[in-house]
């Protein structure tokens, strides 16, 4: 998993939920049970959020919606 596959999945224009992203990894979403690859993905949305790529709304600690910044959208079109 790296930044650019989350930045990838997550919408520019409207927030998607954590199931919709989930959905647009596709076969990059962990698998039920697999905790270290669940670790990762966590780990890359967070790096992906403190350089400011992606804003994250929490509701009670856990990731309600996603949607990229600017700045994240102009990554992900220099990368295509």
């Amino acid at each position: 998993m790296n930044i650019q596959t989350i930045l990838e999945a997550v919408p520019s224009t409207e927030c998607a939920s954590f199931s919709e992203f989930c959905r647009a990894l596709g076969s990059d979403c962990p698998e039920r049970g697999e905790r270290d690859d669940w670790a990762e993905l966590f780990d890359c949305i967070k790096a992906a959020e403190n350089l400011d790529l992606v804003e994250v709304e929490r509701v009670n600690g856990k990731i309600d919606t996603l949607i990229l910044t600017e700045a994240g959208v102009a990554r992900v079109r220099s990368q295509r």
